[in-house]
Formats: structure tokens, C-alpha cells, sequence
């Protein structure tokens, strides 16, 4: 078996180094392929990969990290695909522990766990000494997504032969969410287990952490997409729909937040949000808790949004936000 490792990098100069050596440092008992896809960095990233001689790298034009990602896939070599992002890493042998264990022919994605690093957890973290794990479950892929609906790709090795021609759409969020449901709806082998072995460090520049009113708008237009793709599947696989919109329900908090930070004018929030929402068929979200509530009383309210947005974007998430626990 042959792994391709997937690493887009933005001026990740101050990451990287910590990420790759934490893979080349694995304990590897098969073949590996490391390709870092340089996004248009503008500090030392290049001078810092071609440090290590064995590793692929390429440079391309800033076009974000669906591109980089897409653009990795087209030269990988190997059997097996795996995605990491240039400022995470991953445990001392927790990798090849997870592939030596738990990889094999008859599977074609094996799902791990990850722990999320921020400024919080750090203050008292120290690394485990020993890697173990089990597995917790196998099924199909449909029946996996329905029920743990993955949204990230670092936490998956996944066969090449089931990725396919599924490519990243250019979004700037979501763009993970979009593929992992397109991935997995194809129905493959699906393995879990739960060693946690992915680090995922959070930095002020990540997607994720922007509350931008720009930067939001264009992670709205990318949720679209998403729900967009789901309420496809609903279409084609009507007998998952319930899982399905549930699954919707539990994104629409991350979705409904960057609605608020977009700051659009009642107006806009009609046209652009309300009526978008009903036109792709994805609201009332199911009220799986109180953030659905809320949601779905400022969509049918919308004269609601513009006090919650002042009250969102002065209180929450100045305060509340950055000491909301990560993991």
C-alpha cells in the first residue's frame, strides 16, 4: 500500500516545519508520499519545505485550499489519500499505529479522532506516551454519515479508487463538508476507531476564526452549496431525508452564525437569506435544540435579525466565543 499525504499551505512558514516532521517522524512501515501544494505563501513556506528533500512540493497562484487540495489529488500516486492542514499535526507514530492496525483491503475509509488545540486546552495539555485503540464500528457509508456526518477530511484516510473524479468545490467553508458528503454517500466500507491521534491548532487566520462581514457572506453562499448538495441527495435517496435534514439542522448553528456576523441589511437578510433557504428547500431546520429555535423564529421573524445581529457581534462573540470549549 502506497499513502499520498495531501498538504495545502498558505504562508504556513511558522506552522509547517512542526507538521512535517511530525509525519516523516512516524515509525512507517509502508510507502508514503508527502505533496505540500504552496497556495501563493508570501513568507518563508517554500524555503521551509525544500528544507526536506524528500517531499514533493509545488507552487501555484493564491486560489485556496479547495484548489490545492484538487490540485494534490491530480499528482498523487498512491493507494490511499490522506489530507492534512499545514499549521495541524499529527502524534508521535499515531498514523502509521492507525494504519498498521486497522487498514486493510477490505475497507475504503478508516476514521480516527482529533482533538482541537486553542489557547485554552494548551495551558495544561501534555501529550499521551502511548497510542492505542480500538474499533468501534463498521458499516457502510450512508449509514456512518447519517449518523456522525463527518466535517472535516483530516480525520479520514480514504481510498483513491472511491474519491474518484469528487473534487473540492471552491468555497471558502464547507468546502469539507461538501466532500465528505459525496464521498460517503457513494456508499463505501467505512471503519472507525478511537485513537485520537490528529492535532488540529487553531490560529487567528483559519476560515473558521474570521468574523469578517465579507469573509461570512462568502462562507453563507458556501453553506448554500452544501444544502443545496444534501436536499440533491434527499431527491435521489428519500429514505434518508430525515437524517439527512437533521444533519442540516446540527450545521445550520455554524451556518446561522456566520449569518449573523454578515451583518446583511433586513433587506438582504430577506432576499439573500430567507428566500434562498426556501427556494433550496432546507428550512424549517429540524429543532433539535434551542439554537434551531432561534434560527428558525428570526427566519420566520425576520425583522428579529437586525437586533440580534448588534446583540451577536458586540457581546457573543467578543466574549463569549473565544471561551466556548473546542473539543
Amino acid at each position: 500500500m502506497k499513502l499520498s499525504i495531501i498538504i495545502p499551505a498558505y504562508n504556513a512558514g511558522k506552522y509547517i516545519r512542526r507538521c512535517l516532521s511530525s509525519i516523516i517522524d512516524q515509525e512507517w512501515h509502508n510507502e508514503v508520499e508527502i505533496i505540500v501544494i504552496d497556495d501563493g505563501s508570501t513568507d518563508d513556506t517554500a524555503k521551509v519545505v525544500k528544507e526536506y528533500t524528500s517531499i514533493i512540493y509545488l507552487y501555484q497562484k493564491n486560489r485556496g485550499v479547495s484548489h490545492a487540495r484538487n490540485t494534490g489529488l491530480e499528482i498523487a500516486s498512491g493507494d490511499v489519500i490522506w489530507f492534512c492542514d499545514a499549521d495541524d499535526y499529527i502524534v508521535k507514530n499515531g498514523l502509521s499505529f492507525a494504519i498498521d492496525h486497522f487498514w486493510d483491503e477490505t475497507i475504503d475509509i478508516l476514521t480516527f479522532r482529533s482533538i482541537t488545540l486553542d489557547k485554552y486546552v494548551l495551558t495544561t495539555w501534555k501529550e499521551p506516551h502511548e497510542i492505542n485503540g480500538q474499533i468501534i464500528t463498521e458499516c457502510n457509508g450512508i449509514a456512518y454519515y447519517c449518523q456522525h456526518s463527518p466535517a472535516f477530511v483530516t480525520c479520514q484516510l480514504y481510498r483513491k479508487s472511491i474519491i474518484n473524479t469528487i473534487r473540492f468545490r471552491d468555497m471558502t467553508i464547507a468546502e469539507d463538508c461538501c466532500f465528505n458528503l459525496e464521498v460517503f454517500m457513494k456508499n463505501p466500507k467505512v471503519r472507525a476507531i478511537d485513537t485520537c491521534i490528529y492535532r488540529y491548532t487553531e490560529n487567528e487566520n483559519q476560515a473558521t476564526r474570521q468574523r469578517d462581514k465579507l469573509k461570512c457572506r462568502e462562507a453563507v453562499d458556501g453553506y448554500f452549496t452544501y444544502f443545496g448538495i444534501v436536499n440533491d441527495f434527499i431527491q435521489s435517496q428519500p429514505e434518508i431525508e430525515q437524517d439527512l435534514r437533521k444533519i442540516n439542522a446540527k450545521r445550520s448553528t455554524s451556518f446561522f452564525s456566520r449569518v449573523l456576523s454578515a451583518q446583511y441589511s433586513l433587506n438582504d437578510f430577506r432576499e439573500h437569506v430567507v428566500n434562498k433557504l426556501n427556494e433550496i428547500k432546507t428550512t424549517p431546520f429540524i429543532p433539535i435544540g434551542k439554537p434551531q429555535k432561534v434560527t428558525n423564529l428570526i427566519l420566520r421573524h425576520p425583522w428579529l435579525y437586525p437586533l440580534t445581529s448588534r446583540i451577536y457581534n458586540t457581546v457573543f462573540i467578543p466574549y463569549i466565543l473565544p471561551r466556548l470549549p473546542r473539543n
